[in-house]
């Protein structure tokens, strides 16, 4: 039964990950993620240098020995938006507003910079060269 549902899902599976809106980042965030549980949660800048460059032989035998895994993050991320869509729909037929806000900073420790270095103020090492945040106020004593 199980089997049978999960291959009625294929097509649009495949449809998902051909996506423009998706296509352009899945497949970075899914090597991002396995490679963030292989080496415990370590920023990116500190991984041994074949995998924080990206190098493509040390991508492509990640590929071949996490490809499980990789799937499994690809899989999750489409049954996630499948989801959150039919809730999207089922809220605004009842005339709700689902409001989010969109973040106006990208984590060092990410997907993105990880895979865009190019676009980001990191170091050749990947350490990041300048860090945003807030000084201390009355609300934290370290700033956030």
């Amino acid at each position: 039964m199980r089997r049978e549902a999960g291959e009625a899902l294929l097509p649009e599976l495949r449809a998902f990950r051909k996506d423009p809106a998706v296509k352009g980042w899945i497949e970075d965030s899914a090597l991002f993620e396995v490679l963030n549980q292989k080496f415990e949660g370590r920023y990116w800048w500190l991984w041994p240098e074949e995998y924080r460059d990206r190098k493509k032989k040390t991508m492509r035998a990640l590929k071949e020995e996490l490809g499980d895994d990789i799937e499994i993050f690809i899989i999750l991320q489409f049954l996630f938006n499948r989801q959150w869509h039919r809730v999207h729909e089922l809220a605004t037929s009842l005339g709700i507003q689902i409001i989010g806000d969109m973040p106006i900073y990208v984590g060092g420790h990410s997907a993105d910079v990880w895979a865009n270095r190019h676009l980001f103020t990191v170091k050749a090492d990947g350490y990041p060269d300048v860090v945003g945040g807030v000084p201390p106020d009355a609300f934290s004593a370290t700033g956030q």
